[in-house]
This record gives C-alpha cells, sequence and structure tokens, in this order.
C-alpha cells in the first residue's frame, strides 16, 4: 500500500505574496459535487509539484460556488507546467460536473446570503439601471495574491470594478 499525504494546509499558514487562483461555479455545487471535488482537489494538492519539488499548496471550497487554490510563496512558486497541471483539475472537474468553472464573463453577487451569477454585461445593464441593491456584494475572482484574496474579493458592488464599467 501507498502512504498518501493526509495533512491538508490551510491559507492560514501561507505568505500574503502567495499566488491565488479562484474559480466560480455557474450555479451552486450539489453536496455530492463538492465532495467529489474536495476528493480530487486534496488528491492534485497532496501531490502538486513544480519541476519535482512539492508545491506547499492548500484549497478552500466557499459557499459551495468557488474553489479557490493557493501555493504558498514562502515555500515555492508555481511555474507553467503547474499552473497548467492546476487547470487540468479543474477542467476535469467542469467535465465531471457538466458545468463551467473557468467562465470569466459570469459574475457573482451576494444578497442577504444568496449567491446569483449574472453574465457579466446582463449585470452591467442593471448597474446602469440602478436595479442593484446598494448592500450586495460582488466577488472578484480576478485577485492574484492571498493579500488580495482577503482584501479585495468581496466588495460592494457600487464600490466595485464592475462600476468602472457601467
Amino acid at each position: 500500500m501507498i502512504a498518501q499525504k493526509t495533512t491538508q494546509n490551510t491559507f492560514e499558514s501561507f505568505s500574503p505574496s502567495s499566488k491565488v487562483w479562484v474559480y466560480q461555479a455557474e450555479s451552486q455545487l450539489t453536496t455530492e459535487q463538492v465532495a467529489y471535488a474536495k476528493q480530487q482537489l486534496v488528491s492534485f494538492t497532496s501531490n502538486w509539484q513544480a519541476h519535482g519539488i512539492p508545491l506547499q499548496s492548500a484549497f478552500q471550497i466557499i459557499k459551495n460556488h468557488f474553489i479557490v487554490l493557493s501555493v504558498n510563496a514562502a515555500a515555492d512558486n508555481a511555474t507553467g507546467c503547474s499552473i497548467d497541471a492546476s487547470v487540468k483539475v479543474i477542467k476535469h472537474l467542469e467535465q465531471a460536473f457538466s458545468m463551467s468553472l473557468t467562465n470569466r464573463l459570469q459574475v457573482a453577487t451576494e444578497n442577504n446570503g444568496i449567491i446569483e451569477v449574472y453574465n457579466m454585461h446582463d449585470l452591467i445593464n442593471q448597474l446602469k439601471a440602478k436595479n442593484i441593491p446598494q448592500e450586495t456584494l460582488i466577488y472578484n475572482n480576478s485577485v492574484s495574491t492571498l493579500a488580495d484574496y482577503n482584501n479585495n474579493w468581496k466588495q460592494l458592488i457600487y464600490d466595485s470594478w464592475l462600476t468602472n464599467m457601467a
């Protein structure tokens, strides 16, 4: 029997400059999909390497809508091939779930604890018409570091990057 690493890293121990990738599901993941994603991601992050060097990495599944991957910059950095490997795992999940996790034209908002996913152009039109409540949050999935993720991933929609497009 092959021993498998069972310890899962957490973002809390990672450097603020650590690389982060956020993937958003087009609809809420089911309990079964979350369990499958966790299984796949534990296996992947436990064995993720860059040029044969193990990466100190972790993942989170947030609100059954977001998959967040990170590599601790204080330990090692992901490289082109290792990043490609992570995308391959995400693409596998997309295929398994028959659902997009990589469509950057879909934007998630949250109001009163309910997450809704919009086509970006439709959401911009809703913003222009002032049809979105002021307290609505928007998720900025283009964050690229752990510090940016912690400070800027969730924003009030009218204070967000999207208002520059409205």
